[in-house]
């Protein structure tokens, strides 16, 4: 999104590093159905979660907005089975 509230979120797997912009108001489903469109297949949402390192955060898919998760600009998630 081409926001001034857009948030930068680097998302590393085992095998890629993804960045992307989201809104504030995007929510933790959108974030995950990105992550199922760019890493295919073999990754199933269900499985997985996303967590920070520090402070240690874990999150997992829902209606949650990224804004009232405390996911905010330049955050770094990994993903965690």
């Amino acid at each position: 999104p081409d926001s001034k509230d857009a948030i930068k979120i680097l998302i590393r797997s085992a095998d890629k590093r993804l960045e992307r912009r989201f809104l504030p108001t995007n929510t933790l489903d959108e974030v995950f159905a990105y992550l199922t469109a760019q890493l295919g297949s073999g990754f199933n949402p269900d499985q997985f979660r996303l967590v920070t390192t520090h402070p240690h955060k874990s999150f997992d898919r829902g209606s949650s907005t990224l804004h009232s998760a405390g996911i905010v600009n330049n955050s770094c998630l990994m993903v965690e089975k």
